[in-house]
């Protein structure tokens, strides 16, 4: 018997089978692969422009040898830890990326021999400054050391906002704002006096990370995700 090749990938079994009561002699070879094959991934993140500021992974898994479709498993990863499952397939089709933020996602393949991980991340490119609604503008995101949220002024922009968060307002309403964590503690909240364009709220403190701001305003409440990186 010889074999051709001694670490992993392509080889070659060569068997060659006589006896001596025959003068027959047969000869076979067959070609395998050594060792444990290699998960590749093919990534595309969508970027045009959403209404909502989303964007789009997809994420594609190249088939190996052995396997069929179903045995890939996609899955959300959350500080390092395997999440949710979030898809069954070779593709992780579509997966949304809210704005300002990165998401990380397992692909697991379970083959014979083993089970490959694949491990992999997207982010989001829409970060900045800009209106929640006809009348709030929450700035800047990502945020360091304040964060603020104000009423715009009419027909004007808000001091130290961009151009683009300028949008014309009737009055200044009273309104409530809270600072979330992503097990919905609230770390930061407060109120607007009747008639003050907006409120500052510090996060000096605050560790990096993505969190969840809420603004009440009469019965509307208005919800956005902040990012703070110091």
């Amino acid at each position: 018997m010889q074999r051709n090749g001694s670490s992993n990938g392509a080889a070659w079994v060569q068997v060659q089978i006589s006896t001596p009561c025959s003068s027959t002699s047969v000869t076979s070879r067959t070609d395998f692969s050594v060792g444990i094959q290699t998960l590749s991934v093919s990534s595309y993140v969508d970027r045009s422009p959403q209404w909502n500021d989303y964007q789009y992974v997809t994420e594609t898994a190249t088939q190996l040898s052995g396997t069929v479709p179903g045995d890939y498993t996609w899955y959300e990863e959350v500080n390092g830890v395997r999440g949710s499952q979030i898809a069954i397939g070779l593709q992780l089709l579509n997966y949304p990326i809210p704005p300002c933020t990165t998401v990380y996602y397992q692909c697991v393949a379970t083959t014979a021999c083993s089970e490959l991980l694949y491990r992999g991340y997207a982010y989001n490119t829409n970060c900045g400054s800009y209106a929640i609604s006809n009348s709030l503008t929450v700035y800047p995101n990502p945020a360091n050391t304040e964060l603020n949220i104000a009423n715009t002024d009419e027909g004007g922009k808000k001091e130290g906002a961009p151009e683009s968060a300028s949008i014309p307002n009737s009055g200044n309403p009273e309104f409530q704002v809270k600072l979330f964590d992503g097990k919905g503690n609230i770390l930061r909240s407060a109120k607007n006096p009747k008639g003050s364009k907006g409120v500052k709220l510090e996060i000096t403190e605050v560790p990096n990370g993505t969190y969840y701001l809420h603004i009440s305003k009469g019965k509307e409440v208005f919800k956005k995700q902040i990012l703070i990186q110091h």
